[in-house]
């Protein structure tokens, strides 16, 4: 959402897999633990993700793609989101809901949660549902594609 608000003539669609556009002042994970100026997947990622994020993945897989995460830098995760041009909100977004139902989703806009705001302001939105893990590249990519290629396709 940072780069559709630097230059919102330039984006024609944003896509959000299993991501809400963040509100101005979110700040990623800063809950995740940092070392040495990065963020690695965490050891422990009971603490941090509801198993329903690794649903879909074989045991061989997911051990893998622990196994293969790249850590960030640490203010990607942790530094705020500064958000300035209410130009953004006439880009139309898509969110794929993978790992949380559209319910859900539904429920926290019907609520006023914090964490909608920019989806409230937005003046087009869309989400498709594709039920499976936070990674749907690794387990559904096939399926991911497809959407993907639909929404830059503009169908």
């Amino acid at each position: 959402m940072g780069a559709t608000d630097a230059r919102p003539d330039r984006v024609a669609r944003v896509v959000f897999v299993d991501a809400f556009p963040p509100p101005e002042g979110f700040a990623v994970n800063d809950e995740l633990p940092a070392a040495g100026g990065v963020v690695p997947f965490p050891e422990d990622r009971a603490a941090y993700f509801a198993e329903v994020e690794f649903q879909d993945f074989a045991d061989d897989q997911l051990a893998d793609f622990i196994a293969r995460a790249i850590p960030v830098p640490e203010r990607v995760a942790t530094d705020p989101i500064v958000l300035s041009d209410e130009a953004r909100w006439e880009v139309p977004i898509t969110i794929v809901a993978t790992a949380f139902p559209v319910e859900q989703l539904e429920q926290l806009v019907a609520a006023d949660h914090p964490m909608t705001a920019e989806m409230r302001a937005v003046r087009e939105m869309s989400v498709i549902e594709l039920p499976t893990s936070h990674w749907p590249q690794l387990t559904k990519p096939d399926e991911l594609a497809r959407i993907l290629v639909g929404e830059a396709a503009g169908e």
